[in-house]
């Protein structure tokens, strides 16, 4: 779906209600959501220089495949956690 027949929705569905109180409602979320979604997408901008190299890291790794299995990170957590 583009975000020309995105938008085209959302104004359909809010064009439906004439009741003040659903639109107040819906505005209050509408605002909250996007106040949260920029929250959560400024955060990168929020670390510590090793922080973000840190990730760049991690997910460097991700890419080249050297991960470590599910089940061997629980099996050394359980080892640590009997000592």
């Amino acid at each position: 779906m583009s975000i020309t027949e995105i938008k085209k929705n959302i104004h359909q569905i809010i064009d439906e209600f004439d009741n003040q109180e659903i639109l107040e409602d819906f505005h209050l979320a509408l605002r909250n959501l996007l106040r949260d979604y920029k929250k959560n997408e400024d955060f990168w901008d929020e670390l510590s220089a090793s922080q973000q190299k840190e990730i760049d890291n991690a997910l460097k790794e991700v890419d080249e495949g050297r991960t470590t299995k599910h089940e061997s990170v629980i099996s050394e957590s359980r080892k640590w956690l009997a000592e």
